[in-house]
């Protein structure tokens, strides 16, 4: 007991800017990142900037928080490159922020307790030669682009939940196990044939797919391809516009209750079924209309979709952090009298 309120009283807030004359302890996200604690899980705030903070490396326990993923302007976003996780990681957040890539670096450690939330990223691929990963969570991201997000190499006990996959993306799962992969939304505009929604599972073990939302955007996209391994399909929805959507590929499935080609009634899909690579994250909304097929159809009695249980971030605001909003102010005065602004502190 003594021991752990040491550890608590021991931990740090530091404050990240890289704008130029700007008040905060550092200007680089990775001298933070080395200075803090080894041995409490120290709390980063790393402020909205139109500059990118660049590649970092975590090898400790860290709590990093932007503000946000997604805003109108990208300027108020908090932008990184790569991150690159090595041995000493147990124990990390990675909370609102805009970056490229996340991979495991080559290294012999158990990382426990990694948790990656409302982010906005290209690829990840969490396995490396001997880093090995226990209680790993991926909730209320979006995650992008054409490459293979691969959970491998001794993972255990993985969660990937409450995310929106982009673009023509491949799941591949290696020797991961008890992996649980539901209220996800999976959805591909590339035009062409060969950008259907592509799951692998090489695991050894039956990996289950619960209350999971699979979009085509082209005529083309009529596959949900289980490409290897063994499945188990539980109340899902397909839907493409243009095509049906079905289940397919070389992998042996079990589909239960699965709602095929059904439209499932977003409130704003935010050109989610559009062919454009992009959604329009200021409006859209992924709750549910009254009277979606979604609504109570989950394997629990619960929704389908990414909104189930869990409030999802558009924008990619880290919750229960509060941050500053300018509701209204002068547009013009005269020289000498003051300006007029209405500030709202808010928070999810």
């Amino acid at each position: 007991m003594l021991t752990f309120s040491s550890a608590l009283m021991a931990q740090t807030i530091h404050i990240v800017n890289n704008t130029p004359g700007a008040a905060a302890d550092f200007t680089s996200l990775q001298d933070a990142i080395n200075a803090a604690s080894t041995t409490a899980v120290d709390i980063i705030y790393i402020q909205q900037s139109p500059t990118s903070y660049g590649n970092i490396t975590i090898d400790r326990g860290v709590t990093l928080v932007g503000r946000s993923h997604r805003e109108t302007n990208s300027n108020y976003r908090t932008t990184l490159g790569n991150i690159t996780i090595a041995p000493g990681a147990s124990d990390t957040t990675i909370n609102g922020l805009y970056f490229d890539t996340i991979t495991g670096l080559s290294g012999s450690d158990t990382i426990t307790n990694f948790i990656i939330k409302e982010c906005y990223f290209r690829d990840y691929t969490i396995s490396s030669t001997n880093l090995s990963f226990n209680n790993l969570i991926i909730q209320g991201n979006f995650i992008i682009g054409p490459n293979t997000k691969r959970i491998g190499n001794n993972v255990t006990n993985a969660i990937i939940k409450n995310n929106v996959f982009l673009h023509s993306n491949t799941l591949d799962f290696q020797s991961a196990a008890s992996v649980i992969v539901e209220n996800n939304i999976f959805r591909v505009y590339t035009v062409n044939n060969f950008a259907d929604v592509r799951i692998n599972n090489s695991s050894g073990s039956t990996l289950t797919i619960n209350d999971c939302i699979f979009i085509g955007t082209y005529s083309g996209h009529n596959l949900i391809n289980l490409d290897s391994g063994s499945f188990l399909i539980n109340n899902c929805l397909t839907y493409n516009p243009t095509n049906s959507m079905s289940f397919a590929g070389s992998g042996s499935r079990t589909i239960n209750n699965t709602i095929e080609n059904t439209n499932p009634m977003f409130t704003d899909d935010g050109g989610l079924f559009s062919t454009t690579a992009e959604i329009n994250h200021a409006t859209a909304d992924f709750s549910l209309m009254p009277g979606s097929p979604a609504i109570g159809t989950a394997i629990d009695g619960g929704d389908i979709g990414v909104v189930y249980g869990y409030d999802f971030s558009m924008m990619g605001q880290p919750k229960n952090i509060p941050y500053l909003q300018i509701e209204s102010y002068s547009s013009t005065v005269a020289k000498g009298d003051p300006l007029t602004v209405t500030i709202k502190g808010k928070t999810n």
